[in-house]
């Protein structure tokens, strides 16, 4: 870039010296440099896990379907003969009636069902082709 600048000027800068090849880095040189290192043989060790402690633990809220499956299995308790099992159909029937009485918003029976399914004995049934699912009463 120089040389365009000063083109026809006097004071253009000396050419460099050409000293011949490039010197070879040493040995000792190249194991200075960075090598990858192999993978080991074995299975990585993993760190021991911590325990925590909590000072303030978190209360587990009880989620609502569950609260209302509680309440309808007490209900099934104290009403129907233990051993037995109830259809569907009337246990939702049974669920509406229980959250009327109780002043409570009734809430889909998806959202009881895998409650009650955990708390009871929980049977797929087919009669006259149609498939049904039955809860058994547990005893109280």
């Amino acid at each position: 870039m120089l040389a365009r600048l000063w083109k026809n000027s006097e004071l253009l800068p000396p050419a460099p010296l050409d000293h011949g090849p490039a010197p070879r880095p040493s040995p000792a040189a190249l194991h200075c440099v960075p090598q990858p290192r192999p993978f080991p043989a074995g299975p990585k060790r993993r760190r021991r896990p911590i325990e925590i402690e909590d000072i303030y633990p978190e209360k587990k809220v009880q989620p609502e379907g569950l609260t209302h499956a509680l309440a309808l299995l007490n209900l099934l308790k104290t009403e129907c003969t233990w051993g037995k099992y109830i259809k569907q159909k009337h246990l939702e029937r049974m669920y509406q009636e229980l959250c009327v009485r109780e002043g409570w918003t009734p809430r889909h029976w998806m959202a009881i069902a895998p409650h009650l399914g955990k708390l009871t004995e929980k049977r797929t049934r087919k009669e006259k082709g149609k498939r049904f699912v039955a809860y058994r009463v547990p005893r109280s």
